[in-house]
This record gives structure tokens, sequence and C-alpha cells, in this order.
């Protein structure tokens, strides 16, 4: 029982057992080099001060109530998560392993770390100054010593705000990069994540939506990805104090649809975003948010004028009142409206119509309209001279209309 040392690397041992915890007086003990995928049992060791577990199997760590633990040896095994408590811990070895966020390592941030090696985890790059300015004991990362000077480059990282920008940024261009082929039409299966700071908060993806519920004092809200549903729209009305919002790739293709949006947005919005929408192709979709949102002082990073909300109530106004009984509040306007969905609904079929023909049919049709005037005014006249049959031929290649 009085056994200080206990060194069992390269056993082929697939488990150790509870009664490794009788082992009160144990300092040392080396597993490196076996076959574990759990370390539960290790806990309790109140004098244990290193712990050797490179080259196992391990992928999940849970590490607390080993109080004298000074070095931890994670080396190559496949953790993909961490939480580590662990009051005097100076020196962690995590590398060659498959962390992929650096959101994973915020356990760490409280410990007195002198030393700490991370390499080689996929997907987790970028991390040495927001590490430096987090971990403020830190000495060596990556077996690199860190100098006075770097030291002071990274302490610009101590506003959570920043580290939370570069949480975002990772995470942000993680999922965009996993999923750069996604239908804009939203496949509701995916989802990536949530990331809140100071009052912000970013969702990729409906995966995080229960987040809204308990958030109610958000001021910024970034939403894309995700479908606009009853569910949806129901918690963005809890949002009372947001000031700016983004919706990017809603699936958002009807008034009705934009209205129920627009109509849970609280008045304290400032700064709206609506963009890459279908809806965001008809002319009369920039006109129906002013309609709706008086208060607004810039739309999809446009600068708000009296005149364009006065031009927006001259324009869309009258369509509403065609349809609502009353239009003294926007919060008067039912969320959906069967006769308006249908017109509105073929109003943006109409639309694609239309720019297939500006772009295609109306250039034909007005080339063989100005031929058959050439041609009747010829015939009238039959004095051709040599060449007009050749300056004709020349001015119908050059027209600037059969570019566009």
């Amino acid at each position: 029982a009085q056994l200080r040392v206990f060194m069992l690397g390269k056993n082929r041992l697939k488990s150790i057992g509870n009664e490794i915890q009788k082992l009160q007086f144990l300092d040392v003990l080396d597993l490196h080099s076996n076959h574990l995928t759990s370390v539960a049992s290790i806990t309790n060791l109140k004098v244990l001060r290193v712990l050797n577990l490179a080259q196992n199997k391990l992928t999940e760590i849970d590490f607390k109530n080993l109080d004298s633990l000074t070095e931890l040896n994670l080396r190559r095994n496949q953790i993909h998560t961490v939480h580590i408590q662990l009051p005097k811990l100076q020196r962690l070895f995590l590398a060659h392993n498959c962390l992929n966020s650096l959101a994973q390592l915020r356990s760490f941030w409280h410990l007195p770390l002198s030393e700490l090696s991370l390499q080689d985890n996929p997907g987790l790059e970028n991390y040495r100054n927001v590490l430096i300015a987090q971990i403020k004991s830190l000495r060596f990362l990556d077996l690199t010593r860190i100098t006075p000077i770097e030291r002071r480059e990274s302490a610009v990282l101590n506003e959570p705000a920043q580290e939370n920008d570069y949480l975002f940024d990772e995470t942000q261009r993680k999922w965009l990069t996993e999923h750069s082929e996604i239908n804009p039409e939203i496949n509701p299966q995916y989802g990536y994540f949530q990331l809140q700071q100071r009052g912000k908060l970013y969702i990729f993806g409906p995966k995080f939506l229960h987040e809204i519920n308990t958030n109610d004092h958000l001021i910024f809200l970034s939403l894309r990805f995700v479908t606009l549903s009853a569910a949806v729209v129901d918690r963005l009305k809890k949002l009372k104090k947001l000031k700016s919002a983004k919706f990017l790739q809603n699936n958002i293709t009807t008034f009705p649809q934009l209205f129920s949006l627009l109509e849970a947005l609280p008045n304290s919005l400032q700064d709206l975003e609506i963009s890459l929408n279908p809806i965001c192709e008809l002319k009369l979709f920039p006109l129906a948010v002013l309609c709706h949102m008086n208060q607004l002082l810039s739309f999809n990073d446009a600068t708000l004028s009296k005149q364009d909300f006065q031009t927006a109530q001259q324009k869309f106004q009258p369509i509403l009142k065609q349809f609502y009984k009353s239009t003294a509040s926007k919060k008067s306007f039912p969320a959906t409206t069967n006769v308006l969905d249908t017109i509105l609904s073929r109003a943006l079929a109409n639309e694609k119509k239309r720019a297939h023909f500006d772009r295609v049919l109306w250039p034909t049709a007005l080339k063989n309209f100005y031929q058959d005037c050439v041609h009747e005014h010829n015939f009238l006249l039959q004095t051709y001279s040599p060449n007009q049959q050749q300056q004709e031929d020349n001015f119908l290649r050059n027209f600037p209309v059969w570019d566009m």
C-alpha cells in the first residue's frame, strides 16, 4: 500500500480496475502505450503528481479529484472532448489527438499551466495568441518558449469579445467549408453551432435554436441557413432588446413569410439585413420592409432617410389596404393571407420571367423587328446601292442590344 511509483507502460492493458484507488501514496503512474479506452477509475489519488496516458485509445477526458497532479501526458490518443479540473496542473501534453475547436479548451483558462502542447490536432489552428492571452502563467506552448514581445502582442485578446470573435470566425469557416454545396432551399438536418458573445448570437442552421429562449438580453442576432418556421418566429418575439439583426439564406419566398418575420422583431431594432433569400429579387421587397419597420436606421447596409419611408408608404401601403382591415399599426397585420400569398408568390415568378425576357427574348425580337423594317423599306424604294446590303449587315452585327 506504500507504493509510490507504478510503471505499467506497454502491457496491452484494456482497462484499469477500481483497485488502483487503494494506492493512496502513489506519486507517479505510467500507463503509456496500452489499449485503454477509459480512465474513470483513476480518481481520488490525493498525492499523485505525474500521470502518463500517452498512446492509448482514449476519446474523452474528464479529470477531477486529483488535487496534487502537476503533469498529465495525453499524447497520441483519439481525444475529441476534454474537461480538466486540476488545481495544481502545470504541464499538459495533448499533441496528436482529435481536438477541433478552441471552445473545447475553455477548462484550461484557469489552470496554472506553465507548459502546454497541442500540435497536430485537426482543425485546431491559429490558437497560439488566444492561449497566450488567456493563460497568464504559460511559459512554453508547443515546445516553444513564449517571448515577452509575443505576450504583449497577444494581450489584445484578453477581451472576451475578441476571443469569441476568433471562435466565431474559426467555426464559421469550418461550417461553410463543410457545407459549401448546400442547397439554398435549406436542408433542416444541417446545423453547426451557436456562439454568444456580449449580447451577440450567431446561428448556422437550426441545431441550436432552443438557445434563443434563454437570450432575451441579446442586442445582435445573425441567423443563416435557418428556416423561419412558426416556432422560430415565436422565439424571436422574446428578444425585446434586439438592436441589430441579420437573416441570410432563410428560404423566405413569400410576403406573408416576410411579414411574419417583421412582426416578430421588436421596436428597438435599428439595423436590419435580409439577403440571399428568393424574395429579395422582388422590387417590392425593400418597400414592404420599410412599410413595416419605420423605426429602422439602416437596411441592408444602406442608411435610411424619411424620404425612403414616405416612398414605401406611398407605393406599398395601397397594396396592403386591399387585404387588411386595419393599417394603423404593423402589429395588426395577420401573419398569413391566402389571397396575398397567391398574388405575391406569382409576382416573384413573373419577375423571373420578365428578367428572362429582358435578357434573351427582347433582344431577339428587336433584332427581327429591325430587319423586317429595313427589308420593307428597301422593297418599297427598290433602290439598293451597291454597298447598301453590306452597310445593313455591318450595322446589325454591331448593334449593341445583341449583347444584353
